[in-house]
């Protein structure tokens, strides 16, 4: 396995092993990036404990709101951390925030526990991983280009 700089690119690293390479860039605002995705995480754990949480108003709105909420979490956190193995404990660490919710929601004596709450979350977090190995996963890379550029 060889490491080398790439020129021209900030922290890049291209790995070398046999006949792959794989490039990794760090991203230009990743401490923002990074910040915004807490805010994120933030605004879904309040959105969970809310006694007045916003409803979709379709069958099952409020299981499609849970894996929408953790797929783009899981998608966010997957673009600053490229890593596997970072992503494996990203994956695993919105599984238990999503558990962990449903069991303070009980608590809180005006939501309800539901297992099927956390079906949903798994599912996005699920979905998320997925998609992070598409081209959406470029989506803060291309936000960058955009600002950068102008």
């Amino acid at each position: 396995m060889r490491f080398s700089r790439h020129p021209g690119w900030r922290s890049a690293l291209v790995i070398i092993s046999g006949s792959t390479i794989v490039e990794t860039q760090m991203l230009r605002f990743q401490p923002f990036w990074l910040a915004l995705g807490w805010v994120w995480v933030a605004l879904v754990i309040y959105l969970s404990l809310t006694p007045h949480p916003p409803e979709l108003s379709v069958m099952s709105g409020d299981k499609i709101g849970h894996t929408i909420a953790y797929l783009f979490l899981m998608l966010w956190f997957a673009q600053i951390y490229r890593s596997l193995s970072t992503r494996m404990r990203i994956a695993m660490g919105l599984v238990i925030l999503g558990i962990a919710i449903e069991f303070a929601q009980e608590q809180t004596g005006y939501r309800r526990f539901e297992v099927a709450d956390m079906g949903a979350d798994a599912i996005g977090v699920a979905i998320g991983w997925l998609l992070s190995f598409t081209p959406l996963r470029e989506t803060l890379r291309l936000a960058e280009r955009i600002v950068i550029s102008r």
